[in-house]
Formats: structure tokens, sequence, C-alpha cells
């Protein structure tokens, strides 16, 4: 009904760039895909092409009562990148209500939605484009679902717990259970390995065998649904779903294959790379902080060792006096270490919106990080972890957390370069194995492993930023604000978003003169920038400790210059040559030339910088280089923010961060560095030959051993052998709502039991 909306809605077909790159998700191989095996429905290019995602979340907030409401929603991919995530675009098609989780039954509620995509699928609405003034038949289609972990199995019908849990590797999971640790570990990357790679052959530094093996090949939707075809649902709470005999990974047949197209669907349920990065953070600084509950060093992770038979560096020894030494791992760090990562993501001050305030949940003195939200852990999976280990792990983890960080990154931008896939590809293979080789197997829960297939997913479905649970927790927020009846908290929600949408139509589409603005990035008619709030929100004082009283800072700045240079001070013949600069604004100057057009400049300081021996661009706030001009272009310039060393005084990592409302579509976010925009500039650290010819040693002789007593579980667990059950196995499997282990006590309960 609004003209802007209507042409909005045609954005993937009549202004996506294509030039080859993965911008949108029509971009991707499953949007081309659907195109070539339903033509009569592509050649309509307002036909609508939809995400679902559904999760859960108790609308009493911080109340003490266990309530879970799920809202299902659906995202429309017509539209651009910059607005199809948004909340006003986002449309709640129905509430599950509580008390509890829908689980295997999610099927049962969302039978009148599939009904209604059924319809417009095959039979279509009349719809009225105020663009055109015509009235068409509009179809839609479901493309894929986006949902955490354990939701994923929901909606798809496969177990994500026990050996099989990976839906993308299915019945070649590789995978093992931890006997002491009592859950499942899943290892064996190399397979995913070039056939030639030396860490195939390498056996000391795994699990004592050579791999050989090729990589899984996923399940075709037409395989799942042959397999499926006489699966028996059975739904309700009080009925028993499996028999426990049954070894099958599948729960259901998924009411999705109802819609006539799912069968041929190449994505049909997306892994979150939210819940990934939280939980691979998670782990990471449990682990090297030592903190209680979610650490995946600990006494039963030796006696694992010691039960496979690898590491003997690493597993526990025991003496007469009845006491157990375990050697620290080349993971651990000394309290001194620890204060240092501590210090590291305490001092950091971060770009304004970027991040909450994630200071405050950094305790020095404790030596403890906790309380960290979703995105904080992927702002510091990104940006901090990098110099945080820096100069508190050996060199060898350093680099390779260095490397999985960069990953992350480039996994996450807005603009995917699709000649880069094939190298991201090989690096995340190269990335898991060298994890495989640093850290125990109780790090390798199902989480650690998912990153593998990250890249295949960005090539069938486009950006990751439009297939993750982001925006769709923001939404649940939202929801919860509207809860007003506590006896009744689901009818609360809807009509507060009625009312919402509502309000939201008629300010936007019937108020006179509201023109509404599609594009946030420049155009070719735009010399310069018309507002840099989204860039440069706020211009803050210079930085380099000058200014202690901030939490945050925007003022940093890189720019990338050609300039004459010699190869040395004899050198008669200069070459002209891209040398990158750091530097901070100083003041912000806009020349108004009559009001016909003005131009933004900034005054900076620019500081001399260089690439040290792990990759990271280091700046020395102390040494401002001589120039003739420090005046710039606010569009010459990208923003950058500086991470302080926590040792060295004056010295400061640069870290480059794209806005996250800023979509320069045309150049790739990043036009000066193209071929390493998923690193720092110059970054040599994606080139793994630094880290093959690094011999492992998996203890540390500069950090004392810890010395405990020996438990009794583990005693009488050596002496009478348990075996343990694949019932069992499944029990205690992965859950993303338990990350600790058996306390002993529990052990002991389960030996008096046998």
């Amino acid at each position: 009904m609004c003209p802007e909306t209507a042409i909005a809605m045609k954005w993937h077909a009549n202004e996506r760039p294509n030039d080859g790159n993965l911008r949108h998700p029509a971009d991707g191989e499953a949007w081309k895909d659907f195109d070539s095996l339903h033509p009569d429905f592509a050649r309509e290019s307002r036909n609508v092409r939809l995400g679902l995602s559904s999760d859960g979340f108790n609308p009493f907030r911080t109340m003490s009562i266990s309530h879970s409401t799920w809202p299902v929603v659906l995202m429309n991919y017509n539209l651009s990148p910059w607005i199809c995530m948004m909340p006003e675009y986002i449309m709640l098609s129905m509430i599950i209500p509580g008390p509890s989780s829908p689980g295997n039954d999610i099927d049962v509620y969302l039978q009148p939605l599939i009904a209604e995509l059924k319809e417009l699928w095959e039979v279509g609405i009349e719809t009225y484009d105020a663009d055109t003034n015509q009235t068409f038949q509009m179809r839609a289609a479901l493309l894929w679902t986006i949902s955490d972990f354990p939701a994923l199995a929901m909606l798809s019908g496969w177990s994500t717990k026990s050996r099989l849990a990976c839906p993308v590797c299915n019945y070649d999971t590789c995978s093992q259970y931890l006997k002491h640790s009592h859950k499942m570990c899943y290892l064996g990357h190399r397979r995913f390995l070039p056939p030639d790679h030396p860490f195939r052959k390498d056996k000391r530094s795994f699990d004592g065998k050579e791999e050989h093996r090729p990589a899984p090949t996923s399940l075709s939707g037409v395989k799942v649904f042959e397999e499926l075809l006489e699966f028996n649902n059975v739904f309700g709470k009080g009925k028993k779903k499996r028999l426990r005999n049954n070894k099958s990974p599948w729960k259901k047949r998924s009411i999705f294959f109802e819609l006539p197209y799912w069968v041929h669907n190449k994505l049909r349920h997306n892994l979150d790379v939210m819940h990934i990065e939280k939980n691979i953070c998670d782990s990471l600084i449990g682990t090297f902080l030592e903190i209680d509950g979610k650490s995946k060093d600990h006494v039963n992770s030796r006696y694992d060792l010691q039960e496979i038979g690898i590491r003997k560096e690493l597993q526990p020894r025991e003496d007469d006096n009845g006491t157990l030494s375990l050697a620290q791992a080349c993971f651990s760090m000394s309290p001194e270490e620890k204060s240092l990562f501590c210090t590291v993501i305490k001092n950091a001050k971060l770009p304004k919106g970027c991040a909450s305030n994630i200071s405050d949940r950094v305790h020095v003195k404790e030596m403890k990080i906790s309380g960290y939200k979703s995105h904080d852990a992927h702002f510091i999976m990104h940006y901090l972890l990098q110099v945080a280990v820096r100069k508190s792990l050996p060199k060898n983890v350093s680099l390779t957390l260095i490397w999985l960080g960069d990953f992350f990154r480039a996994i996450c931008s807005k603009v995917v370069m699709r000649r880069d896939l094939e190298k991201m590809q090989s690096e995340i293979a190269e990335i898991t194995c060298e994890l495989e080789r640093i850290f125990l197997p109780t790090f390798f829960d199902i989480m650690p492993h998912l990153p593998i297939h990250l890249v295949n997913e960005i090539k069938l479905g486009g950006p990751t930023h439009l297939r993750w649970m982001y925006s769709i927790e923001r939404n649940l927020c939202k929801l919860k604000a509207f809860v007003r009846n506590r006896s009744c908290p689901e009818a609360s929600i809807a009509e507060g978003f009625l009312a919402e949408e509502c309000l939201t139509f008629c300010s936007r589409y019937l108020h006179d003169g509201v023109k509404t603005r599609f594009s946030r990035y420049q155009t070719e008619d735009d010399e310069c920038p018309q507002d840099l709030s989204p860039i440069f929100p706020k211009i803050g004082h210079p930085i380099g400790g000058r200014d202690s009283s901030g939490k945050t800072q925007n003022s940093g700045v890189t720019l990338l210059a050609t300039t004459d240079s010699f190869a040395s001070a004899r050198d008669q013949n200069p070459i002209d040559g891209e040398v990158i600069y750091y530097g901070a604004i100083q003041d912000i100057i806009e020349i108004d030339c009559w009001g016909c057009f003005s131009v933004v400049l900034f005054r900076c300081d620019w500081y001399h910088n260089e690439i040290d021996d792990y990759g990271l661009t280091r700046v020395y706030f102390n040494k401002l280089c001589s120039t003739d001009d420090s005046f710039v272009l606010a569009s010459q310039v990208y923003q950058v923010f500086y991470v302080a060393d926590p040792i060295d005084e004056d010295v400061y990592y640069a870290r480059k961060k794209v806005p996250i409302d800023l979509y320069d579509l045309e150049e790739g976010n990043c036009p000066n560095i193209e071929d390493t925009f998923w690193r720092e500039p110059n970054d040599d650290i994606g080139s793994s030959s630094g880290l093959l010819d690094v011999d492992v040693r998996w203890s540390r002789e500069d950090v004392p051993v810890d010395i405990v007593d020996i438990p009794s579980y583990a005693q009488c667990s050596q002496d009478t052998n348990i075996e343990t059950s694949e019932e069992e196995e499944d029990e205690n499997a992965f859950d993303d709502t338990d990350w600790d282990w058996m306390k002993p006590d529990d052990y002991k309960k389960d030996i008096l039991n046998f």
C-alpha cells in the first residue's frame, strides 16, 4: 500500500549489485537454485521470500518463575539488507504459550502457519501494488529457519545430542564418549583438510592415528524425506516419543516437509553464529581463568587423557601419599598472566554503541569475567581476545586464537568476496585442527565443531548477519516490555505488538510529507557523507591516556594513502606505494559553501605503527608522524579503536571496526584492504606456515603443577571399569542450558548405586 515499500520489495531484483560478491541471500546458491527449480515463482520479483525463527523466553524477566513463551516470527528477504532484519519489518506470526517449552510438539502449534504458507505458495493472494497501481497475485515461499542449537532440533527433528549431534555431518559425525567427564566430545577435524595435508599423518599431535577419511557429506532434503517417509510421529507430553532401544537420531518428521518445495531447499536450517560465538567464548574464558563450572580443564579431563592414552605429559600422576599432581597445560595461565588478561578487557574503551560496558563484568582481583551478554562475547572474540592473549599465553596458542578471532570477524562481514570462501574454509579447517592440538578433548563439545560448516552456509545463504539470532533476540527483549498482565503474558505481548505496529504504520505512512529513508550508504551523487553520526557518533577528547574520564572512544581513524617510499637512505628512485596511517581526530571542521554543499574535514594526529610478530598493528602514541597536512576528508578515513598494551606504556593495538548500521555495498566495507578484509592490514597470520612447523608442548614448565587429593570416585572407576550405556550417553550429552560437568559427589552417588 505504500509506494516506497512497494519499491523496496523489489530491491533484490532491481537494485542489488550483481558482481558475484555476497551481500544478500539472493547472492547465495540456495536462492539461485530455488529460482532455477521454480521459474514461475522467480519470474515475479514481488513474490516474497521468508525466513522463520523461533526461540523461548521468560516474559516475567527477573521474577523467580519458570516460564517459557515461544514467539514465531518471519523475516522478509525481499528487502535490502539494512532493513530486512529491523524490528519493524519482522512479522510476529504466532505466540506459543508457556509455561514450558513446546519441545517436539512445536509442529502441532505450527500447523496453522504451515497451512497459510501452503496456500501462499499454491494459490497466492490478490495484492495491490501502490508503485505500479496494479493488482497482482502475490505468492510466498519459506527459505529456511533460524534458531539456536536446541531449537534447531525441535524444528528439524534431528537430535542435537549424543553421538550424532552435528546435523551437517549427520551419520558421519566423529564423536567419542569421555567416561570420566561423562560428556561427548567431537574431534576428527583432520577429515576436512586436503588429502596431502601434513596433519593427516601426524599421529603424535592428535589421537595416535593417521587420518585418511574424506570430509562428510550433508544429507539432501530428498534423502531426508525418503528416510522419514514411514516415520511415525508421536506427539504429546505424556507419551513416550522414542523407545530407548531406538538408535535413530531422528525424533520426528518435520512439519516443514508438508511444504511442496521444502524437500528441494539447499539450506533448510541455519547454524546460529551468535550462540556458537558465545559458547566458544565462554569455554575459552572459563578455561583460561579456571572459573568454577566453566573450565574445560579439570581432574576428570586429565583422567580421560589417561583413558584414551594420549598426552602423557598432562596425565595425572599419583604418589604414595594419596596426592595427585597435574602439570599445567600449554593454555594455562599463571596468576600474573590472568591479571594481564583481565586488565586488557577491563581497561578497553570501546566505540559508542558497539557493546555494553564490558569492563563492569571484569573483576581483576578475583581474576574472573562473568555476566556478559552474547553481543559482548561477539565483541570479545572479534577484537579484544587477540590483544588479551598476546602476552598471557605461549606464542603458538596465541597465534591460533588470534587466527580464530580473525575468522569469526571474516564470516560476520556485511560483504563477503566469493573468491575468499575457499580460503576461509581451508583456514577454519586448520584452525580447528590447531585447537585439537592445544586443548583437551573435554573442550570439544559440539560448539567448537560447528564453525567448520559456517563457510559453506555463507556460500548457500549469503552473509551471516542476515541469518543469525541477534535481531530476533532484540525483538524478544522488545516483546518482554509489552507484558503488563502477569496472569496472561501472551495476551499482553500480542496486544502490545499490535498497538506498536499500528502506531508505526500511522506515523510512517499516514503523516503528510514523511518519507522513508531506506538507504544508509553513500551514493554516487553524494560527494561527502550527509550524516556522520553512524560513523562517528561522538567525538571525544584525544586518546592515549590523556582522557581517563570517558568510557568510550570514537576518535580513532585509519587512512590508506599513496606516497613516495625509499628502499634505503641512499635510494634515489622513490616508488609510489600505499601506506596505512593510524591516528586520532582532534578537531572537526565543516566548510559550508553558501548552503549549496558542505565539506567535512578532520584534523588528526598521526602516529607511528608497525606489525608485530603476531600480526597485530601496534600504534605508538608517543611517536607522532611528521606531516605537512594533518587534515583529511571525512570520506577518506575509516573508524578504528585502540586497545592499550597491558605492559608497555603508550603502546596501543589498532582494531578496525565497521559501524553496525553502515552498509557501503558498492565498496565492500573496506575498499582499501581488499585482499585481507577479514584480518588486520598487512596481517600475515592467515598463512598457516608459522603454525604447522611448531612442535606443540602440551605442558608449561614455567608454571607450578597443581597438587590435589586423589578423588575416591577416580580410584573406584579404575578398579571397577564401569561401562556406560547408550541411553546414559544420550542423557549426558551436550545441552545448551547445561554447561556444567557432574560434580564428584554425583560420581560417588552413581558408583554406590552401581
